[in-house]
């Protein structure tokens, strides 16, 4: 192939000029000043193809063989550098900006006054019709307060037809209205009057179980259409000072400290892992192993294009409740990932959401702007009008 095509490439990064380009950037080739440097730049100059550089190399009593493969191998070293560079100017700029973010909103809106946790149920319906559930629960387990925070939300997929999607619809509901309204009592029960975080993570196991089963029992239909629903689930005890978290697929929970106006944050801790095979090594390869097929969705002109699904079916996740369609039972691992960890001193604020709306927003924005809000409540809904702008 062409050098002048790979410097024409090297000069769209701004590192190797090409040809009719100022020459600014000259001094970044790789060895400007030695005979392989010289004989980049005269091939550059005369748009030489492979054989015509060794043959020049020969002439100039370099190696003839050796020559080509030296000078695309400093170019692709050179290519690396750079992309390792633009990436981290790029995290850079973003993490600048979401500080430039986070300092607006501080300055921009007071700080309320401390606010209690308040109890109830919630369900938000997106735009496709889909009901997600939230809801929060203050229980008392061998005598130690704990609080319970619940967020489900539908499992998406991208294959069934509109008419099996209004199905899959109706009965992902039906699980997120059971696992909301038991799962204070099942957890409860499951902790059996302990409220450590080994009985917590096995009560929360239990009920996960639990859930699965009662699924597949009172609806015959989830054998033959895939309707399931990721969840996170938190138990905050606050005699000890710790918060367990189990969670399915893409719901995620998110703790973060406040600190006074003007202080630097403490960096926030994810508590849940992310399930999405996009990102998860782990979940590709149970995928595989189980007879899964991973792929990209495909553009009209064949490229691929969004995330890395499983197929059939089209699922972001396996990790879920419910079922993935028919011949699937082995894709789908309704078992939690769960962990315990202490809470950080002083006053701290708990996210529960769908992984999807942190695509969207920095998380440490997000904590800013819902620390501006006056109640949980209104903290959530400030929090998805800030994503629908974002979208």
């Amino acid at each position: 192939g062409s050098l002048v095509g790979l410097g024409i490439l090297m000069a769209c990064s701004g590192l190797v000029p090409a040809p009719g380009l100022p020459m600014a950037c000259t001094s970044q080739l790789p060895r400007a000043g030695s005979p392989y440097g010289e004989l980049l730049t005269w091939a550059m100059g005369d748009s030489s193809e492979r054989h015509d550089v060794e043959d020049e190399a020969g002439r100039r009593g370099l190696s003839a063989g050796g020559a080509m493969d030296q000078i695309e191998d400093e170019m692709e070293a050179l290519a690396l550098s750079s992309s390792v560079a633009r990436k981290a100017a790029a995290a850079e700029r973003q993490a600048k900006q979401a500080t430039l973010l986070s300092t607006a909103i501080e300055q921009a809106f007071p700080v309320p006054a401390p606010r209690s946790v308040s109890g109830g149920r919630a369900q938000i319906t997106d735009a496709y019709g889909r009901r997600a559930c939230a809801k929060v629960e203050h229980v008392i387990i061998g005598g130690e307060g704990v609080t319970l925070a619940f967020v489900a939300v539908p499992a998406s997929n991208t294959a069934s037809s509109a008419a099996a999607k209004e199905t899959e619809r109706r009965l992902a509901h039906a699980i997120l209205v059971w696992c909301s309204k038991h799962v204070a009592r099942l957890v409860v029960a499951g902790a059996e009057e302990d409220g450590s975080g080994k009985s917590l993570r096995r009560a929360g196991r239990s009920f996960f179980k639990e859930a699965q089963a009662t699924a597949l029992r009172d609806h015959p239909k989830l054998a033959k259409c895939a309707a399931a629903c990721t969840l996170v689930l938190c138990a905050v005890n606050h005699s000890r000072g710790e918060v367990t978290t189990c969670h399915l697929g893409t719901c995620v929970a998110v703790l973060a400290s406040r600190t006074a106006f003007g202080q630097r944050a403490s960096p926030p801790t994810l508590l849940s892992r992310n399930h999405r095979v996009q990102d998860c090594a782990a979940e590709r390869a149970r995928v595989e192993k189980s007879g899964g097929c991973l792929a990209h969705t495909a553009s009209q002109d064949g490229q691929p294009r969004g995330p890395l699904l499983i197929w059939p079916g089209g699922h972001e996740t396996a990790r879920c409740i419910g079922s993935l369609g028919t011949g699937r039972s082995g894709l789908l691992l309704p078992t939690p990932s769960c962990s315990t960890v202490p809470l950080p001193a002083g006053q701290c604020d708990l996210l529960l959401a769908s992984a999807f709306v942190l695509d969207e927003i920095d998380v440490s924005a997000a904590f800013a702007l819902i620390r501006r809000a006056p109640c949980a409540q209104s903290a959530a809904q400030l929090l998805i009008e800030a994503v629908a702008v974002q979208r």
